[in-house]
């Protein structure tokens, strides 16, 4: 009877030894992955704490990690475990995280012409500023005004409008990679 409680203390010990190990693994590729996006150039914590998440999910998926997505507590307490592991690893990461505030910037309004747009899956507008700077935007999901050019988003081509939109991550499974988007969130025809 000793032997087994000794044989299950030990193998208690090492799950949660390997656990550790684990949680370890997951915050050095979610630094190294943090260092390829360049995290320095996103303005605020929440996009921050999005490219962190996603770089922490895709890690937590190479490991093999048992995790249900679902479960918004079980997901909690995976990201403190590979947090407090990460903050010795790199703690410049978190400094964005970090600031008092959220830091969300205040939306810019962009007033432009839409030069063409084109439809597939996802609808883009490619949009030029006033300025001559050019956007590539997607349009996902409802905003204000898009019901006018639900059935023919082409009829936005040549309109001046002014524009609101925001830098999203998305995944592409054709590519099997995540990029970035700029999102259409409102966009009012002059």
């Amino acid at each position: 009877m000793k032997k087994i409680l000794v044989a299950i203390i030990c193998l208690a010990g090492f799950t949660l030894s390997a656990q550790d190990d684990v949680y370890k693994i997951i915050a050095n590729e979610t630094c190294e992955c943090l260092k390829t996006r360049d995290i320095s150039k996103l303005k605020s914590r929440s996009e921050v704490e999005m490219v962190m998440g996603i770089c922490m999910l895709e890690s937590a998926g190479r490991q093999n990690l048992d995790m249900d997505l679902t479960d918004r507590e079980a997901m909690r307490k995976v990201g403190e475990k590979v947090g407090v592991q990460m903050v010795l690893i790199c703690p410049d990461a978190f400094k964005k995280v970090l600031v008092e505030g959220d830091g969300e910037p205040e939306p810019e309004w962009f007033t432009g012409q839409v030069k063409s747009v084109d439809v597939g899956e996802f609808v883009y507008l490619n949009f030029k500023e006033e300025s001559g700077k050019e956007h590539r935007l997607i349009w996902t999901r409802y905003f204000p005004g898009s019901d006018d050019y639900q059935d023919n988003p082409k009829k936005l081509i040549g309109k001046k409008v002014r524009v609101l939109f925001q830098t999203v991550e998305y995944f592409s499974p054709k590519m099997k990679t995540y990029y970035l988007a700029k999102e259409i969130t409102n966009l009012q025809v002059e």
